[in-house]
């Protein structure tokens, strides 16, 4: 089903509606003005996908000693103590179609994969609202008074990445996490002679590769390749923040790509806050009553 193309490249009207129904965080920002290129209901998307094609790492067989430095590189990423619930302010910004701009959000994400993504106005309001659990997602159009919903594997979503790339591993993307796991390889990047990839096995036939160095704290880059041999996800990282002995470590800047959406995006993390107590209901929307309903399956 397509969306409206008013959806993609709609402008922010100025008008403000009542907002009620549903939890929102109480933090103040000022939104940038200017035109929302993305599709509302493709706003998780926007947070870890984007078009600018990608390219497949060059890759070398380490020597022994080589393969024995990668496998203490990670181990020591794999000690990092990651968060398992975060609490971000960012600035989501885009480039495609000859259009770029930005916005500033709020993002609340589990490691269990639900997300909230909120798009507030002066008043700390949602002019978008974004949730999704594995199960399914809804978006909220203020504005417009409109509602989209549906499963979140529906069929404008696996246009762009494969059912199987579950929103756990998002998530775990998304924090820059290293699996818990052995790797069924590692390389030496071609290019620098510190730095080592780690190739994991995901279901359906994925691969996720990991590149890192021993002169920073996270890995610099993850890659998601699907069946057929695109790129899916390719982030690269800067950061991290919190690294005070004890805290968690995040990225500060993601940098999103991938074979499949006609637009790049960052992703520049503002404010963290660290252990975050916020109540798992924000990822189970209520819209109010009056807006109407539009199911994408």
């Amino acid at each position: 089903m397509a969306l409206p193309r008013k959806l993609l490249f709609g402008e922010f009207r100025k008008t403000k509606m009542e907002l009620n129904g549903y939890p929102a965080t109480g933090r103040q920002h000022n939104i940038q003005a200017g035109r929302m290129k993305i599709l509302a209901a493709l706003l998780w998307l926007s947070l870890l996908v984007a078009g600018c094609a990608s390219h497949l790492p060059a890759l070398q067989d380490p020597t022994a000693v080589e393969q024995e430095q990668g496998r203490l590189l990670l181990e020591r990423l794999s000690g990092n103590r990651i968060p398992q619930r975060i609490d971000l302010d960012l600035v989501l910004s885009w480039h495609g179609y000859g259009q770029s701009g930005k916005v500033n959000g709020e993002l609340q994400a589990t490691g269990e994969g639900e997300f909230r993504f909120a798009v507030p106005d002066p008043l700390g309001r949602p002019l978008f609202l974004f949730a999704a659990t594995p199960a399914r997602f809804i978006l909220i159009d203020n504005q417009q008074g409109h509602v989209y919903t549906g499963p979140v594997w529906n069929s404008l979503v696996r246009k762009y990445i494969p059912d199987r790339i579950s929103l756990p591993l998002i998530y775990a993307l998304l924090v820059d996490q290293v699996p818990d796991q052995e790797p069924e390889s590692i390389y030496r990047d071609k290019k620098a002679t510190r730095a080592f990839w780690y190739v994991f096995g995901l279901p359906g036939q994925c691969v996720r590769m990991i590149l890192a160095d021993e002169d920073h704290l996270l890995p610099l880059r993850q890659i998601v390749i699907g069946p057929d041999k695109h790129v899916v996800l390719d982030l690269s990282y800067e950061g991290p923040a919190g690294s005070e002995a004890g805290r968690p470590l995040v990225p500060t800047r993601i940098q999103i790509a991938g074979d499949g959406l006609p637009a790049s995006f960052q992703l520049t993390i503002h404010s963290w806050y660290p252990d975050p107590k916020f109540s798992r209901k924000i990822f189970h929307v209520q819209p109010p009553s009056s807006f109407t309903v539009e199911n994408i399956q």
